[in-house]
């Protein structure tokens, strides 16, 4: 068994990984030409389903050079036990996971998204009455933009785009935000919106009616730091800062009446890999010694 892209992405993890950029790149192959379209008959095989077929088989062709390309290259870098030791059995691990899925409270998750939108309706009122118009589009930046910057007079010096509408995107406003007690209601009600839209109302339409469980999809060979990304839905981004947030999170639940969620990480993980790779003593000791690591570090520097 081997994983052409995944050995790839350890050689370039920021670069892509498509067979057909890996064919031109080792091999000097060119993969699918563009094809001809010819009108067929019900008996006839179509000059696409011809051409498909010989780019699949061209394909399959030249997996094994391409392979043993890559496994020198892996083999060269010193990276070889990186793939075969730690990569590829963490493929089966990975597949495991999927399959079993996340169990999420739907009726708690829809109470959840009931009030968030409530909250929502109430702050669009409050942004309505200062503004003096209820008719206002709260989620459309260019009214936004004639609101803050033209009725309420703000200093725009932050959000200039050339000739277009002067900007209202999140990193202007809350530079604006101790401008004017409308500031941390816009940005208040996007947040919520954010929530809402992102999470309470997609999240149970994405369960599985065979498991009744979400299935995220972890992208192995994606990010350029090496950590794992998860996607429809992303798993790995559900909001823990605000109460808000965390009230989302309560809703991610046991697959059985008698488990549990169990949240585990790495203390510093990156640090103490740094202190072993470097030698420093007094960077082991700290860690040996159980101290805080800034505050050991911070106590020498100064």
């Amino acid at each position: 068994l081997a994983d052409i892209e995944l050995m790839h992405y350890l050689l370039m993890p920021e670069r892509a990984h498509k067979i057909e950029i890996l064919a031109s790149t080792y091999l000097d192959i060119t993969l699918g030409e563009e094809k001809t379209v010819v009108q067929a008959d019900l008996f006839q095989e179509s000059a696409n389903s011809v051409n498909d077929n010989d780019t699949l088989f061209k394909e399959g062709a030249i997996l094994l050079p391409l392979f043993h390309k890559l496994e020198e290259d892996l083999k060269r870098e010193s990276l070889y036990s990186l793939y075969n030791e730690i990569e590829m059995p963490l493929i089966s691990v990975l597949a495991g996971m999927e399959q079993t899925g996340v169990k999420i409270d739907t009726i708690m998750l829809k109470n959840y998204s009931e009030k968030l939108t409530a909250e929502l309706f109430e702050i669009e009122d409050k942004i309505r009455d200062i503004a003096g118009d209820p008719t206002l589009n709260v989620s459309s930046p260019k009214q936004l933009s004639v609101l803050l910057y033209e009725k309420l007079k703000l200093d725009h010096k932050n959000g200039k785009e050339g000739k277009k509408a002067l900007s209202t995107d999140e990193e202007t406003l809350s530079e604006l935000e101790g401008e004017h007690p409308v500031i941390p209601l816009i940005l208040e009600f996007r947040n919520i919106k954010k929530l809402i839209s992102t999470y309470t109302d997609p999240l149970p339409l994405l369960i599985s009616r065979k498991s009744g469980k979400l299935h995220t999809t972890f992208n192995q060979a994606l990010t350029s730091t090496g950590r794992l990304s998860s996607v429809k839905p992303n798993l790995q981004n559900i909001p823990i800062r605000t109460e808000r947030g965390r009230e989302i999170r309560k809703a991610f639940i046991p697959s059985s009446p008698d488990g549990c969620i169990m949240s585990s990480d790495y203390s510093q993980i990156e640090l103490r890999l740094m202190a072993h790779i470097s030698g420093d003593e007094n960077f082991i000791e700290a860690f040996r010694a159980g101290k805080d690591i800034h505050a050991a570090t911070a106590s020498r520097i100064f």
